[in-house]
């Protein structure tokens, strides 16, 4: 089963207004929100996950407040920005799920970053988890 990245959006701070890249002003202590779309073959469109992309420094000091505690699922942490080994990491882990179950690779996929159908509120207003929402997309395909 052929699975692969579509697509990205990246949404660094401060915000430049272009969602296709994204240049830090200090490549050592930076953040930036990735979007990226993954699809299995002859998909059109992809399933969005997001992660947020920052050094250790601006983990520790913008996203940890002191004294509080911070999980590090759906984070990427890389000592310093470099989109293109940031996409190859990105690539690299998303290929290493293909000939998993459509159900196994988004469950794992769901540690790694966020995906759009994770706590999705349907019309009876009910959330559904992780293992709800990959039920439901193998059910209905979405």
């Amino acid at each position: 089963m052929g699975i692969h990245v579509l697509g990205y959006e990246f949404f660094g701070y401060p915000f430049n207004g272009d969602t296709s890249t994204f240049t830090p002003e200090n490549p050592a202590h930076f953040r930036v929100d990735v979007s990226f779309y993954v699809g299995w073959q002859g998909d059109t469109v992809g399933h969005r996950f997001e992660a947020c992309a920052c050094s250790p420094s601006a983990f520790f000091t913008d996203l940890v407040p002191e004294d509080e505690i911070c999980s590090g699922r759906h984070y990427i942490i890389m000592q310093k920005y470099d989109e293109p080994l940031l996409r190859s990491f990105i690539e690299s882990f998303v290929a290493s799920l293909a000939g998993l179950p459509k159900p196994q690779a988004l469950e794992k996929l769901c540690w790694f970053a966020q995906w759009e159908m994770e706590d999705a509120k349907w019309d009876d207003g009910k959330v559904i988890v992780t293992h709800e929402a990959i039920l439901h997309e193998e059910k209905f395909g979405f």
